[in-house]
């Protein structure tokens, strides 16, 4: 091997590598000028930065290795074994960044109530996190006005508030929850991100139930729905006010818990709560194919991350949520859209 090869290689790699970082620092550059993404830029930027020199160095090495078993050097090889993989990076974060974020999905949970005599509509949302208005709280807002809820419920993580922006972002927030109407209610818990004497203040003069380890029951003809409100207390559990809001209630209503975490599952179970909605694991905001979630600080990790499950008679729904974890942490969604929850309770046949 020469070294005008080696030279010609290392060129090669660093032409490259300078115009994908280029293009990098465009495109995120473009989210806040497009309202889309308001999370510090410096953070995705050193991500995709410290993979391109990994795959650089890759490369380099690999191809300056295998020169050495060829009489004929691979330049245009090298070339596309760069450009592949950089190019494969560049689509997850336009992707994840511009794409998925705004693809909110809605899912629907249909459940059998006994004595129930006319349906009642349940809309959950989760994990708001709201910074500002953008194109998706927007659409959230027209979707839920669309689907006519009865009651709607709220699971925690309200607004990621940030200092001297925090007057401004819980505007934001009353101006999107002034949006919602439920004929018999819009209840709410707190979440992690904020607590619940933060929530009643930020909700002050809004039509907004703010449960703290209270209960709410709702007199339908023939049947009582009790709407349970855990605060969250605590990362483990939070279950003995679980245990005092249950010994409240009467064996014939149908019990809904709010809980912003899935970790009171085994509880709900063995106290035979009709139907739990939570939040907070965003369906691990980045999932990877044939893995799933990466990271979701639940008590039970990946066993109850997103979607619904059965145990015995009661049923818990994990909501994806709407929003992303605040902070220093990229605002991106992969394979994990936003989530609108939508539950019909019918009546029984």
């Amino acid at each position: 091997m020469s070294f005008s090869y080696f030279v010609k290689l290392l060129l090669i790699g660093l032409l490259i590598l300078f115009i994908f970082f280029l293009i990098d620092f465009l495109w995120l550059n473009a989210l806040p000028i497009l309202n889309l993404s308001y999370g510090p830029i410096f953070i995705p930027l050193y991500f995709f930065t410290v993979f391109r020199i990994i795959f650089f160095f890759i490369g380099l090495v690999y191809q300056l290795g295998s020169s050495l078993k060829r009489t004929k050097p691979l330049i245009k090889f090298y070339s596309w074994s760069l450009l592949i993989p950089n190019f494969l990076l560049l689509i997850f974060g336009i992707y994840g960044f511009y794409i998925e974020p705004l693809r909110v999905s809605v899912s629907h949970l249909e459940l059998s109530v006994k004595n129930l005599k006319e349906p009642v509509r349940i809309v959950q949302l989760s994990d708001l996190h709201i910074e500002s208005i953008t194109p998706r709280e927007n659409d959230v807002i027209q979707m839920v006005d669309e689907l006519n809820p009865d009651i709607i419920v709220i699971t925690g993580d309200f607004a990621n508030l940030t200092g001297p922006n925090e007057t401004q972002t819980i505007g934001y927030l009353r101006e999107f929850i002034g949006n919602f109407q439920a004929p018999l209610g819009i209840y709410a818990v707190n979440g992690n991100y904020e607590s619940t004497k933060k929530l009643k203040m930020m909700f002050e003069g809004l039509e907004i139930h703010v449960l703290d380890n209270e209960i709410k029951k709702l007199s339908l003809p023939d049947v009582e729905i009790a709407i349970l409100g855990v605060s969250f207390e605590e990362w483990w559990g939070d279950d003995k006010s679980l245990v005092e809001l249950m010994e409240k209630t009467n064996p014939d209503e149908f019990k809904l818990l709010l809980h912003h975490t899935p970790n009171l599952v085994y509880f709900t179970r063995d106290l035979d709560v009709n139907l739990y909605l939570s939040g907070h694991t965003h369906g691990g905001q980045v999932r990877l194919p044939f893995y799933g979630a990466i990271i979701t600080n639940t008590k039970y990790g990946k066993t109850f991350d997103m979607g619904k499950y059965q145990l015995d008679d009661t049923i818990m729904y994990v909501n994806r949520g709407l929003g992303f974890a605040g902070g220093l942490t990229p605002r991106i969604r992969f394979l994990s859209p936003p989530e609108v929850l939508v539950v019909d309770l019918i009546p029984e046949k």
